[in-house]
């Protein structure tokens, strides 16, 4: 395997790429220096990011949850498929129940039944 030369760095960073990048497709993924220098990034996973409902935003309070181990390769496949991180996801995921159950719930007061 080829080393990648500093000239290869200076050249893949004049495209936009990363030196990070550039290691990780030669080292990891087994790219030749020439594709891992000319191929452009995947800038769609950092626009999902941007999207995202919390892109910004102050972070609150860390928690971790467990899943059921049946579940683990669907939730895998979601991640990916929404590009966004695991944290991300799940927060946004999470966010939404609890908006939809606040509007349930608010919904309800409202009924004659709750009066």
């Amino acid at each position: 395997m080829s080393r990648i030369s500093e000239e290869n760095y200076k050249l893949a960073k004049e495209r936009g790429i990363s030196r990070s990048t550039v290691f990780r497709r030669v080292k990891d993924q087994k790219w030749s220096i020439e594709s891992a220098i000319t191929v452009p990034t995947d800038n769609l996973k950092e626009s999902k990011r941007k999207k995202s409902l919390f892109y910004g935003a102050q972070r609150g309070k860390l928690r971790s949850f467990k899943l059921p181990i049946e579940l683990e390769g669907a939730w895998e496949d979601l991640v990916v498929e929404s590009g966004l991180t695991e944290m991300d996801l799940a927060s946004e995921i999470i966010a939404l129940r609890i908006n939809k159950s606040f509007s349930n719930h608010k919904q309800d007061l409202r009924s004659p039944s709750h009066k």
